[in-house]
């Protein structure tokens, strides 16, 4: 749990928002140029270039992710004649292991060992790369269900990114 500090909206913007109406607001260009702002101000220590290698970051982790199950699903369906009952538990058993190390890994290393969030996101890295090797190379059933537990700190990769990004920006341009 983490506390938010009170935000503010002054009277100016909030009758700007209720005059608009809705959708107005909702497609407003005038938040996306306020996106921008915020993520290529300028700022200490080279803030610019990390927002940016963090936009990057966020790019190549989520991409994958959205294709990732439906082409395992095809690969299992091919190579070792699953049906959707068998790939479901597995996709069960993946999610259940990624959560307990999600867990274990928010619990033990970011709050009890204090292990920055960078290095927590190279290990949530490299976990993705280790079962991605193992997925590609598995011959046996037994081999498949090795992927989840070498995969088991992945999910960490999205709250290490999200915890770097609200340390770069101040707390008043999150709401931004």
């Amino acid at each position: 749990y983490v506390q938010e500090p009170p935000i503010t909206i002054n009277e100016k913007d909030r009758l700007k928002a209720s005059e608009k109406g809705l959708l107005a607001d909702f497609f407003d260009k005038e938040h996306v140029v306020n996106t921008f702002r915020v993520a290529f101000k300028k700022g200490e220590n080279q803030r610019r270039l990390r927002v940016s290698m963090l936009l990057i970051v966020v790019m190549v982790v989520i991409g994958p992710l959205h294709g990732e199950m439906s082409v395992l699903y095809l690969f299992t369906r091919y190579k070792f004649n699953w049906s959707e009952v068998e790939f479901s538990f597995f996709s069960t058993y993946a999610m259940l292991t990624s959560l307990i190390g999600t867990l274990f890994s928010v619990g033990v290393f970011s709050h009890l060992l204090k292990i920055d969030d960078a290095i927590i996101g190279v290990l949530s890295s490299m976990s993705k790369i280790i079962s991605s090797v193992i997925y590609a190379f598995a011959t046996n059933t037994w081999q498949l269900y090795l992927g989840p537990i070498a995969e088991i700190l992945n999910g960490t990769s999205f709250i290490a990114m999200r915890s770097i990004a609200s340390k770069l920006v101040q707390s008043d341009e999150l709401v931004s």
